[in-house]
């Protein structure tokens, strides 16, 4: 019988990991080109290289998670034209009748809190 132990995740490895997010989230949205090749365009960016950078120097647990949560931040940005943080609360609002903080601390699903019927 094999025994392991469990790693504890801490605070710098949280510190790293939020810094690296930041970093993969940074070269996507500002170090681009667009592409005129279809109707929403393409993109090449450098997300992706330092998704590899950030695998390569600090580990596969650490690149994964700030691959997954900066190119997802990204994707979601982008995807919803969102320019800066109170553009964000203010559609949040107007979606769920609520701030985010109100929100989270009512610890409701989005379906018994959405404010409009979109089915």
């Amino acid at each position: 019988m094999e025994v392991t132990t469990k790693q504890k995740f801490t605070t710098k490895d949280m510190l790293e990991t939020s810094l690296l997010i930041a970093l993969v989230f940074i070269a996507t949205k500002f170090i681009n080109i667009r592409l005129p090749i279809s109707i929403n365009g393409g993109l090449v960016h450098l997300g992706t290289a330092m998704l590899f950078i950030s695998a390569i120097v600090f580990g596969s647990k650490k690149g994964a998670l700030s691959g997954a949560i900066g190119m997802s931040l990204f994707d979601f940005i982008y995807e919803n034209e969102y320019y800066d943080q109170a553009h964000f609360i203010k559609e949040f609002k107007k979606f769920s009748g609520t701030s985010p903080i109100k929100f989270i601390g009512e610890n409701k699903t989005i379906k018994e809190n959405i404010k409009y019927s979109y089915l």
